[in-house]
């Protein structure tokens, strides 16, 4: 089957899976209104409702190379989608009927599906496209992502005015790019097409043969996910059940500020990287930290408006700091392998951020949201110290450990 890539129906079916990648925060909204539904619940259980997708996200990330190979791209993608779908709305059964682990298990298997996708939104691009086009491509890829954190909360927003279990409706979107990928996207061909002529590659390393930079860089990630993912599970509870400073609707207005800026900061990350250099890291981590001090201190709504703008500008910079940095100073025949683990180590850090902070405020005597908030502060702004004192003194150019792979 041919194929026109410059058709706007293709691209656009494409970028409509990157969208779906968002989804799955878009829902944080919802969380005081699950804690007044499950009562007996404790807030960690609550809290996890949010992060427990990211054990699944971590198994099927790792699946779906295997997978894709034996059943074929087109089809994963397509079982990906139909999987975030159904399982996304689940809770619309399961919250009436008070079966608090079935709900779990929709979220474990939402995860699973955006598992399979994480690594084919990116892949399938690159199969369809190569040169500049590939890169205005995964360029706009990028930017579909942090839309749709954008957009998914608004909808949230909107359906909640009516009934906030009707925020899971949100995931019904999923039709429609089901529907676009079966119209317009054929099954990519077998191999990508090539930027340059194609050499002899080098095997690809095993983890345990990855430099050292790559795993504190997973470390940072990991800790640095456990401070910043109380701005996701902490904070809706603090502002509503704790402080009464908002409804549970506006919480999807508070996530879309914090959507919109992280996109403006990666759009303008180069330059700030060309003005701070290796200290980005560290300057960016503080700037969350900052933020959700003052999400913890907050007695008004558009504090919390601010503190989320703060926190999105942070968290938009500090990641790609950390990609870009351990990229540079990883040789090609690395890089795929190291980015899968830098990742791996944030996606831990989400899925264990409640049963950490339920462990510490059961050694402290509370487990209240704000303290939450206040002890996320701290972790963040230990990750900017040690940041600060593994890249800042470092001179910042790229590959200065630029090995060959019998070398490392």
């Amino acid at each position: 089957m041919s194929i026109n890539t410059h058709s706007k129906r293709f691209k656009t079916a494409l970028l409509s899976v990157s969208l779906l990648l968002s989804e799955a925060g878009a829902v944080s909204a919802t969380l005081p209104e699950l804690a007044r539904a499950f009562p007996k619940e404790s807030q960690a259980s609550i809290q996890s409702f949010m992060t427990i997708g990211a054990a699944a996200i971590i198994v099927c990330t790792l699946l779906a190379g295997g997978l894709a190979g034996k059943i074929g791209k087109r089809r994963l993608t397509l079982i990906g989608i139909a999987i975030i779908t159904v399982a996304g709305m689940g809770p619309l059964v399961f919250i009436p009927m008070e079966n608090f682990g079935a709900l779990l298990l929709s979220r474990l298997v939402v995860g699973a599906g955006m598992g399979l996708l994480q690594p084919l939104s990116s892949s399938v691009i690159a199969d369809f496209f190569h040169g500049r086009d590939r890169e205005n491509m995964l360029g706009w890829q990028s930017s579909a992502v942090g839309a749709g954190s954008v957009v998914w909360t608004l909808i949230v927003g909107a359906f909640m005015l009516w009934d906030w279990k009707a925020a899971f409706f949100v995931y019904a979107f999923g039709l429609v790019s089901l529907i676009l990928v079966a119209r317009y996207v054929p099954e990519p061909p077998k191999h990508a097409l090539p930027d340059v002529p194609e050499a002899p590659q080098a095997k690809a390393p095993r983890w345990y043969r990855l430099s050292g930079d790559v795993w504190i860089a997973a470390l940072l990630m990991l800790v640095f996910n456990i401070g910043f993912q109380t701005l996701f599970v902490a904070m809706p509870l603090a502002f509503v059940a704790e402080k009464h400073l908002i409804e549970p609707p506006a919480v999807s207005l508070i996530m879309t500020s914090f959507g919109m800026a992280s996109v403006a900061a990666g759009i303008v990350f180069g330059f700030i990287m060309r003005r701070l250099g290796n200290w980005t890291g560290a300057v960016a981590a503080a700037t969350v930290s900052l933020a959700l001090i003052v999400c913890a201190n907050a007695s008004s709504a558009p504090l919390g408006y601010t503190a989320a703008i703060v926190a999105g500008l942070g968290f938009g910079t500090f990641m790609p700091f950390c990609i870009t940095t351990t990229n540079n100073r990883a040789t090609p025949e690395t890089s795929a392998m190291a980015t899968a683990i830098l990742f791996t180590g944030a996606a831990i850090g989400t899925a264990i951020t409640p049963y950490n902070f339920e462990a510490f405020g059961s050694f402290i005597g509370d487990r209240s949201a704000t303290v939450q908030l206040v002890v996320g502060a701290v972790t963040v702004l230990a990750v900017a110290v040690l940041t600060g004192i593994r890249y800042g003194a470092m001179r910042h150019t790229a590959h200065t450990e630029n090995k060959t792979l019998e070398q490392v």
